[in-house]
């Protein structure tokens, strides 16, 4: 990881979608997607409530 390099991506789903909706996207798209590509370090989600 590159020190000190920490990017943050806030995301607001629109208020149609649900956070259950949401939360199932990330695990089914996001995680899978982001852990084939060869530039993410790491990547994790929090729910903001």
């Amino acid at each position: 990881m590159i020190q000190g390099y920490c990017p943050i991506c806030i995301c607001c789903p629109k208020p149609s979608v649900s956070a259950a909706d949401c939360e199932r996207f990330e695990r089914e798209v996001d995680y899978v997607t982001g852990s084939n590509m060869k530039t993410v370090v790491n990547y994790c989600t929090h729910r903001i409530t």
